[in-house]
């Protein structure tokens, strides 16, 4: 039987798929207790770590849920953008309606009517900018809900390729060593257990990305957000607590 010490080097060379050193043995490590056997002996669960199949369902059940708020996120960001559109429409009218009452007050010399007609100018041009920032922000939820649908598809496509990667768990990763019971060593993994694992690792790196993009559109968000929180301050719509 080998030595531990022995054991590790021979797994040393023959980390596979571009792994970094550390990342390979704190996956090899919580999935295996017994590094004394031969590398012969190692499946694809001792070196990959392979996800239990009812923990992959739970994640899946989180995405679909995910995915249906998503879908309604998405409806109510485009029914507030199209309402709020609409609204512009109508408000630049009135605002140049404003603008032709102003200038007819001033040319009759109405210092009344002009008052209240540049009273009147300033609100609506208020609300006007306030409308135009509803527009943007519902521009970036809509953003948003598509950034975390795409997430949820992609959690999904990882949780059916870990399945099949599941399939091979007991699969062997290694022939058995150079001079073991004849054999010349070296690496020996089904080629189908290798297509999935290898399709399983692809389908995690789109869920990093999707997540990465969750997270700087709800960035850019919440800080347009803050804009307008303080814009509304700075313009008495608000006042702070």
């Amino acid at each position: 039987m080998k030595s531990l010490t022995t054991t590790l080097r021979t797994l040393t060379a023959g980390i596979i798929f571009g792994s970094s050193v550390g990342l390979f043995f704190a996956q090899a490590v919580r999935a295996s207790s017994d590094w004394s056997k031969p590398i012969s002996q190692f499946t694809m669960e001792d070196v990959f770590s392979i996800r239990d199949q009812r923990s992959l369902d739970k994640e899946r059940e989180a995405a679909k849920a995910w995915e249906e708020d998503a879908r309604e996120i998405a409806r109510a960001a485009d029914d507030r953008n199209k309402s709020a559109t609409g609204a512009i429409v109508i408000q630049k009218l009135e605002i140049e309606t404003l603008k032709a009452r102003k200038k007819q007050a001033e040319k009759s010399k109405n210092d009344v009517e002009k008052t209240l007609a540049k009273r009147s100018l300033q609100e609506e041009e208020t609300a006007l900018k306030l409308l135009e920032r509803v527009v943007k922000l519902s521009d970036l939820e809509g953003k948003l809900a598509k950034a975390r649908l795409d997430w949820s598809e992609a959690v999904i496509r990882a949780v059916d390729a870990g399945h099949r990667v599941g399939k091979y768990r007991e699969s062997q990763v290694a022939r058995a060593a150079k001079g073991e019971e004849g054999s010349t060593g070296g690496l020996n993994m089904d080629p189908k257990a290798y297509d999935a694992y290898k399709e399983y690792t692809k389908a995690q790196l789109e869920v990093a990305k999707a997540t990465k993009k969750v997270s700087e559109t709800l960035e850019m968000l919440s800080k347009e957000q803050e804009r307008l929180m303080k814009d509304m301050v700075k313009g008495g719509m608000a006042t702070k607590s």
